[in-house]
């Protein structure tokens, strides 16, 4: 499994930047619009700035540095040539809905960069058959979106949902290397994060966002404090996630089934 987060702090970006399992660490951008979508939810709204990329630049170096932009708007070809300017590897697109708006984000990009896509409509998980391979690096299905979408109380939800599954098994027939959701540090309440990761390998995704509860947990008194607890706690998922792939499918299949009783 690789692991992905969001943070515009140095400390936090530096730390993760030196593991091997972190392999992109995003600014986010994304505010067109979701507020009215997630307002009011506890979702966390970005506060992040252009000028945190070229700060965050300084401090990625083995891993890539992303942006998540905005939904396609009148505004996208300003958006993304001010990131890539200011120094990032990829660019994240949200909230699409159609292949068009895909097509124009890659137009626009034109080989400068690399592109992610974030599904996180309904409609865009209708398409996925249809999305150019090649012109894509990764992609992640966002629960959050998708569960307000599908009206579910939870988000956790989501992970059931036949749309999301289907969605799934088409980015893994395709090769596409794909991660859905988030998940905290080990111990997070009140669903552990052993059943969500049980879930998304039965999934076969590969990749997970590391949500804002790990990173508080990252200690930020000094660079070297950063470092250590950053590993520690990344380790405890690893390993958590390497007891998982021993398991056999019937074990596998209990601590989804676990997994559902709480979402």
């Amino acid at each position: 499994m690789k692991y992905i987060c969001f943070t515009n702090n140095n400390l936090i970006a530096s730390s993760l930047d030196r593991l091997d399992s972190v392999d992109t660490i995003y600014i986010d951008l994304e505010k067109l619009n979701k507020s009215e979508r997630q307002g009011h939810t506890n979702s966390w709204i970005s506060n992040h700035t252009y000028e945190d990329i070229l700060n965050i630049r300084n401090n990625v170096k083995s891993s890539l540095l992303g942006v998540r932009i905005d939904p396609v708007n009148l505004n996208t070809v300003k958006q993304i040539n001010r990131v890539i300017k200011n120094g990032a590897d990829v660019i994240m697109l949200p909230m699409f809905y159609s292949l068009e708006e895909v097509k124009k984000v890659i137009s626009i990009i034109n080989n400068r960069v690399f592109l992610d896509l974030l599904f996180e409509t309904p409609q865009s998980l209708e398409i996925i058959d249809l999305i150019p391979k090649n012109s894509i690096r990764k992609i992640h299905f966002g629960i959050n979106d998708l569960s307000l979408a599908f009206s579910y109380s939870s988000m956790f939800r989501c992970l059931f949902s036949d749309k999301l599954e289907f969605a799934a098994s088409k980015a893994y027939q395709r090769e596409f290397e794909f991660g859905l959701g988030g998940v905290g540090p080990l111990g997070s309440k009140p669903i552990n994060p052993e059943l969500l990761l049980a879930k998304m390998i039965s999934l076969k995704a590969n990749r997970v966002i590391l949500s804002r509860s790990f990173l508080k947990e990252i200690d930020l008194t000094d660079f070297i404090s950063a470092k250590k607890s950053a590993e520690i706690k990344l380790n405890e998922l690893i390993n958590v996630e390497r007891n998982l792939f021993v398991l056999d499918n019937e074990e596998i299949k209990n601590k989804i089934e676990l997994l559902k009783k709480f979402v």
